[in-house]
């Protein structure tokens, strides 16, 4: 039995362990043997350590156990699509700003949870124009993923005589 093995998760949050990723081989002195693992399917919520008991038993009844520590790894960043462009309006103050609410979003996705933010969030009148902001998503695993997008930051608001 290997002491240790990562399993790392596909791209739909889910990851596999099997009797030939952590046994080395295997005999009985009689009969063939059975081979076991008390966990074999990982999920996003299982990234981490984990101890895994494997088991060995032959016909005759006799069991062997023996423990193997698993981490379970998400290395797949998040793909980030931002829309193209935003428009932006300067308030009375001058101000102006957008989140990752402000359906900027173009379809983001990841194979396990996360979250948007965006690179620059304010904005004022010395902004005006066409601002690059960048959307960036972030998983519980510390993996990233960005798009670019712009914001177009404008003021509609007359001038007060």
């Amino acid at each position: 039995v290997v002491p240790s093995h990562v399993v790392y998760l596909n791209g739909s949050g889910d990851g596999m362990l099997s009797t030939s990723d952590v046994i080395v081989s295997s005999s009985d002195n009689c009969v063939n043997v059975s081979e076991g693992v008390d966990m074999s399917v990982f999920t996003c919520g299982s990234v981490g350590f984990h101890n895994v008991s494997v088991s060995v038993s032959d016909g005759s009844g006799n069991i062997v156990l023996k423990s193997v520590n698993v981490s379970v790894v998400d290395d797949v960043a998040p793909i980030v699509v931002a829309i193209s462009s935003i428009v932006v309006s300067v308030d009375e103050n001058g101000a102006g700003m957008i989140s990752s609410g402000d359906v900027v979003d173009g379809g983001s996705s990841d194979n396990c949870m996360f979250n948007l933010s965006v690179d620059v969030s304010n904005f004022g009148c010395i902004d005006l124009g066409n601002v690059s902001v960048m959307l960036i998503g972030t998983d519980a695993s510390g993996n990233v993923g960005s798009d670019m997008f712009v914001v177009r930051v404008v003021d509609d608001i007359s001038p007060v005589l």
